[in-house]
């Protein structure tokens, strides 16, 4: 009997095949959690093709001859079925795309309907009764002892607005002390969603920030800004919304705590805007950072009264050349439309 050890690398290659098996296994698994029902078949056509390719001689050995013939065109026509039905899923499934507006009419226009105000808009949003705020705001947002803080607000109170065409256009100024990057979270990946942003507002290849993680993001915007930047994270709730499991948010939770925890000298600033009946979704992420948020942190951005709606409204219509009843417009909003 050999008492010869195995070869030194034979270690590190089951440790890879290991590896290697259980990613493709954690990667099946969350294709069958999400019921990412294209991909499996696409797989489930791949794996077939493969058996039929490898298996080939097997097969027709194992066969009377004269039953080889219709085999192979059963199982390839199954095949061609399986591929079928992932390209039926993809059409039904695919997204459609939006029809395309013209930038003038969404965003140079003053009547928004439930549209929000975009960046193009800063000079109409200025004068709609958030100057005060957005001055505090900002005031805030660049001083020094300022890391991370909280817009918060009801569901339609403007903050998306308020981020959109007050804050982001004010800090995108040459003679701004910081460098503003907006973020509108969705269902899609939050540092995928952070990465696009960086390389589509700060004209960074994004071949460059591909894989990078959170630090570097961070680290490679600074650079490129030539100042601090404070990162815009509108629509936070989504987060948690499409991120519902505690495994889920672990990622970019984790990542926002090794910014806060490790890395103090980098001049990064993060604002999150969220809606105010969600906020205890943040608790988890508090006590991740270990941080205390000041009233100095938190910015509450309250629905507009009466005489503010009516001076809004009296804005709209004059940039729109619209005729304007502001005694009427002011007894409407006071009688209908203001909020007990």
């Amino acid at each position: 009997m050999s008492s010869e050890s195995p070869p030194p690398f034979a270690g590190d290659w089951i440790k890879q095949i290991t590896e290697a098996v259980a990613s493709f296994i954690g990667w099946v698994a969350d294709l069958i959690w999400r019921r990412n029902w294209f991909m499996l078949l696409v797989l489930t056509g791949v794996a077939l093709s493969l058996v039929g390719y490898f298996c080939k001689n097997f097969l027709n050995q194992s066969l009377p001859p004269q039953q080889q013939t219709s085999f192979w065109l059963t199982f390839w026509i199954a095949v061609g079925l399986v591929f079928a039905g992932a390209l039926i899923v993809a059409v039904v499934t695919m997204p459609r795309p939006a029809r395309t507006i013209p930038v003038d009419v969404v965003e140079r226009t003053a009547i928004k309907g439930l549209r929000p105000f975009g960046f193009a808009d800063a000079e109409i949003f200025a004068r709609l009764q958030r100057s005060r705020q957005l001055r505090e705001c900002i005031e805030v947002l660049t001083t020094p002892l300022f890391r991370f803080g909280i817009l918060m607000g009801e569901s339609g109170c403007g903050k998306t607005s308020f981020l959109q065409a007050g804050v982001w256009p004010q800090l995108s100024q040459l003679e701004s002390s910081h460098r503003g990057v907006y973020v509108r979270f969705s269902d899609q990946d939050p540092l995928d969603a952070i990465r696009k942003a960086l390389a589509g507002q700060l004209e960074l290849p994004e071949d460059w920030l591909k894989d990078e993680d959170f630090l570097t993001l961070l680290s490679q915007a600074t650079e490129a800004a030539e100042k601090p930047v404070a990162l815009l994270l509108d629509q936070f709730e989504q987060f948690f919304v499409h991120y519902q499991r505690a495994s889920e948010q672990q990622p970019f939770i984790q990542a926002l705590t090794d910014w806060y925890r490790h890395a103090p000298s980098l001049p990064v600033k993060i604002l999150v805007s969220i809606r105010s009946d969600l906020l205890f979704q943040l608790d988890e992420l508090h006590q991740a950072l270990g941080y205390t948020l000041g009233p100095q942190d938190v910015f509450h951005l309250k629905k507009l009264t009466p005489e503010e709606a009516t001076h809004i409204l009296g804005v709209i219509a004059e940039t729109e050349q619209l005729r304007f009843d502001s005694r009427f417009v002011a007894e409407l909003a006071e009688q209908e439309l203001a909020h007990r």
